[in-house]
């Protein structure tokens, strides 16, 4: 009879207790990739590595996945019974495949959410491409949108491999992202990139071919950018621009050439700066006259020439103090002469050629030719260069987007303006009823606020 209760007990048969066994293991399993979620989703959002250089288990420093996993079983006796060593057979989650799978993951879904955001709006692409360190092109794609509250938002949204940098090519792997992700190329307003003959080409470039798809996807190249190809190319199309940016770099090469030197320049410093402050040269305040170095002029930004003179110009002192004490020179006269360099009297005349009277034009001294001619034909060189490189057109299109700046709670907006920018750059997103309802709505608007 006992046997018999046995076998009629449901809560003893196999069946049972396999599938209670099944439940906690799944649990178990569950509780395991919560926390490799967990690690993932936290590293990939500060933008940390996740591998290590020796992940064994004898390694002090497995990678930063790895000692995270671990850190969080340390925190919790709940995860250190479910992960790395005693996790069940190889369900661990923590290989480099699963690792991927779930950054994939993350991938797909931040991308969703953004294509959500996105909608049936307007939207304008930034791309750039460049190669990795196996030399294999990479292509990567950023979209710029205004969002359902009137917010700017601009995100990665994608990165490819291309087999070359054909205009065609980079075309074709733009429109898979739009088809992947069902993005209207007629929405497209706005083309992002820099300024390779590949993407500027006024018939056959990247640009242009969209530009044959959607006309009012106008396209900028960054306009930072312009003026650092336009600065850059007058300096080396003038000899004495260029000149004096390469004597700057020489001065802050020799400065900064060694440790020892920096510091010597840096004790230069506090020996110079409080005779001058005594002698009322320099403004006293928190944070002002630090001790510091000179800038090295960088060839991505041309504002970075301008602050480098400046830092010559305002450690020009310590600079000299520290050349001194170097021996390379006791002064600028015996420094010339010593290298048979010619050292011009600023007052005397400016000769030209060979100096004969009959080779001379004008009659203008050192110091104007100077300070003058040299910076005419500079600012000359540079108009022209700067006429090129930003033409009358993208030139209007941004000024007249200016209007629609949020800043200073939209102190540059102005109605015309931006009834202009629809007009001429987007007439057929804009009737002329939308124009004349903007205009009313304007007036409304004005009489509401007398802000504005």
């Amino acid at each position: 009879m006992g046997r018999a209760d046995d076998l009629m007990n449901q809560r003893q048969h196999l069946i049972t207790l396999f599938e209670k066994q099944s439940v906690e293991i799944v649990a178990k399993n569950r509780r395991r990739l919560i926390v490799s979620i967990w690690c993932i989703q936290w590293l990939a959002f500060q933008g940390c590595p996740f591998r290590g250089n020796n992940e064994s288990k004898n390694s002090k420093n497995r990678g930063n996945f790895l000692e995270l996993v671990n850190f969080s079983a340390k925190l919790n006796n709940d995860i250190s019974e479910v992960v790395l060593d005693n996790a069940q057979g190889n369900a661990k989650y923590i290989s480099p495949a699963i690792q991927k799978e779930i950054l994939n993951i993350f991938a797909v879904k931040v991308r969703e959410k953004i294509r959500k955001d996105i909608g049936n709006a307007k939207f304008c692409i930034l791309v750039d491409e460049s190669k990795d360190n196996s030399g294999i092109e990479q292509m990567a794609t950023v979209v710029r949108y205004v969002d359902k509250e009137g917010n700017v938002q601009e995100h990665f949204f994608d990165v490819q491999r291309v087999d070359n940098v054909c205009s065609l090519t980079l075309k074709n792997g733009i429109m898979n992202v739009f088809t992947r992700f069902d993005l209207q190329v007629q929405n497209l307003h706005g083309q992002g990139y820099d300024g390779a003959n590949n993407i500027r080409g006024a018939m056959n470039g990247l640009q242009a071919l969209f530009l044959k798809d959607c006309p009012y996807a106008y396209y900028v190249h960054c306009f930072a950018h312009r003026l650092q190809l336009a600065l850059e190319k007058t300096a080396k199309n003038n000899g004495n621009v260029w000149s004096f940016y390469f004597m700057l770099n020489s001065i802050i090469t020799l400065v900064t050439a060694s440790s020892r030197r920096t510091s010597d320049f840096q004790s230069a410093q506090e020996e110079d700066t409080p005779t001058k402050i005594q002698n009322g040269d320099l403004e006293t305040g928190k944070g002002a006259n630090q001790v510091g170095t000179l800038r090295r002029a960088s060839d991505t930004r041309w504002s970075s020439h301008y602050n480098s003179a400046c830092s010559l110009i305002r450690l020009f002192d310590p600079t000299c103090m520290l050349i001194r004490k170097l021996g390379t020179c006791e002064s600028v006269e015996l420094f010339c002469e010593k290298h048979d360099i010619h050292m011009p009297d600023m007052k005397a005349r400016h000769l030209i050629g060979t100096g004969r009277s009959c080779q001379q034009v004008d009659n203008i001294t050192e110091e104007h030719h100077h300070r003058v001619n040299i910076f005419n034909a500079a600012i000359g060189v540079q108009l022209v260069e700067l006429k090129i490189r930003f033409p009358e057109d993208t030139m209007e299109l941004l000024i007249l987007s200016a209007a629609l700046d949020p800043r200073d709670s939209f102190r540059r907006f102005k109605i015309e303006d931006i009834c202009m920018l629809t007009e001429k750059f987007y007439p057929a997103d804009f009737s002329n009823q939308d124009i004349h309802i903007l205009r009313i709505s304007w007036s409304i608007m004005k009489l509401s606020h007398s802000s504005f």
